[in-house]
């Protein structure tokens, strides 16, 4: 029976944010091709929205304020299309 060993390596890497991560690596050495899977250890919560680190989408305040903006935007269409287009602005105060 013949015994196949696990190899490994832990190397540190920089990493671009404006890409997504890679998940195999193609590694030429002496005239034959590895294609290693990647596993990344300790990966800090990052936000596709505004590429910084430590928080994720879903608590983004700049991504929450664009969702409100155009949640906003989305809404005064609506309204204007209801009215036939036509703008109509309500003042306050007497």
């Amino acid at each position: 029976m013949k015994k196949i060993l696990d190899f490994y390596a832990k190397v540190l890497v920089d990493v671009n944010l404006f890409s997504s991560l890679a998940q195999q690596l193609l590694v030429e050495c002496s005239g034959f091709v590895l294609v290693i899977d990647m596993e990344y250890e300790r990966l800090s919560p990052f936000c596709s929205f505004c590429k910084m680190i430590n928080h994720t989408l879903f608590a983004c305040r700049h991504y929450l304020q664009s969702y409100r903006f155009d949640q906003q935007v989305k809404s005064e269409q609506l309204q204007l299309k209801d009215n036939g287009g036509k703008c109509e602005t309500t003042y306050g105060g007497g």
